[in-house]
């Protein structure tokens, strides 16, 4: 049994508009470093977006060959994305890294014998945006009775960034595949008797990426996948719905938002309050954030729609009904975003008919 770390999708120096953003991208080498002391790993299989694209700051590279010399005898693997290619002025090539690092450099496969833990292991690079997908076509082993592994950046059942298949995965002779570039873990899979996963990026960078992040470590033998997620991320961003209905008042909505969310200073936090509000509830969002402090951050997203009794409304004859009658149509558009600014301009609207004073 070989104890195995699988990490992807770590994007160091991507441009992250929280607060220690790029530091907290660049923890995520000494969070690896840690693991990799910890649970003793013998072979680290980086499976391509390492950065975030051709432009890596010296400091970066400094803390990444920094992780790979702190950890001399563990093997390191890495195929290069589509947001890392492979090129001859890559920070893969320009860059001198250590003998137990090896890169793949090519956009074909190519095996490497790991003679202290008697393995091989294969992978390919991108080289460029695209990459092929018939990398596995007719693909076996050089030795089936070795322990094999491969690293890839790449997807399965379809899609433009190396699409690989099920059936290629179960014929290829691997005892486990390390994917990368879906940023939301898979769980372990099975393909016939070949093990795959992607972990998913290590560290979320926005509203997009939100839960647990981290890695998958355990062990490999001949057949036996034993891997496990490992939680690696320092921060964490999360969304929480909060129904408006009811409430009365942004000092109601607050307890409400306090009641479903609990504080936690390593969290960035989304509120999307939706439901209804009644007519002269205007939300104030800094009253909320005053209100609800402890996280990393937190932001709130108004997606609330007015109570309006629509059908007397739209009868009454004076400028408000006429107003409404205007706006129904796009507030009942089958678009998200039309529906969204057609509410806006209905608060507006009616607060401005009011002659109170309209914020935009």
């Amino acid at each position: 049994m070989i104890r195995v770390l699988h990490c992807a999708d770590l994007h160091l120096d991507t441009p992250v508009s929280t607060t220690g953003g790029g530091e907290l991208l660049r923890g995520v080498l000494l969070a690896l470093d840690n693991r990799i002391a910890e649970a003793q790993i013998q072979l680290v299989l980086m499976a391509g977006d390492i950065f975030d694209g051709t432009t890596v700051t010296r400091n970066t590279v400094h803390l990444l060959r920094h992780l790979f010399e702190n950890h001399s005898q563990t093997r390191f693997f890495i195929a290069a994305g589509n947001h890392d290619p492979y090129t001859e002025d890559s920070v893969y090539a320009t860059q001198s890294w250590p003998s137990n690092v090896n890169i793949f450099t090519k956009d074909v496969l190519e095996r490497v014998y790991v003679e202290e833990l008697d393995c091989d292991v294969y992978g390919a690079s991108f080289t460029g945006n695209v990459a092929r997908s018939d990398l596995l076509e007719g693909f076996t082993p050089v030795n089936s009775e070795r322990l094999n592994f491969m690293v890839l950046h790449g997807e399965v059942g379809g899609g433009e960034y190396r699409s690989i298949t099920e059936k290629q995965l179960s014929l290829c002779g691997m005892d486990y595949v390390a994917l990368g570039h879906i940023h939301a873990q898979s769980g372990i899979r099975l393909a016939g008797k070949t093990a795959y996963a992607w972990p998913g990026c290590p560290q979320g960078r926005g509203f997009d990426e939100c839960g647990e992040k981290g890695v998958y470590e355990g062990t490999v033998g001949k057949g036996k996948a034993e891997m496990h997620f490992m939680p690696l991320a320092s921060k964490r961003y999360e969304i929480v719905r909060i129904p408006a209905d009811g409430v009365t008042s942004n000092a109601e909505l607050a307890a409400r938002c306090r009641q479903l969310a609990q504080p936690d200073a390593d969290v960035f936090m989304r509120f999307q309050l939706v439901g209804h509000v009644p007519m002269g509830l205007e939300i104030n969002s800094s009253f909320l954030k005053e209100e609800c402090e402890g996280f990393a951050e937190l932001e709130i997203v108004d997606d609330t729609a007015l109570e309006v009794e629509w059908e007397s409304l739209k009868e009454e004859r004076s400028l408000r009904g006429a107003f409404v009658q205007r706006l129904l149509p796009l507030l009942q558009s089958e678009d998200e975003r039309t529906r969204r600014v057609a509410q806006m301009a209905l608060r507006a609207g009616l607060s401005a008919l009011e002659g109170e004073k309209v914020t935009l």
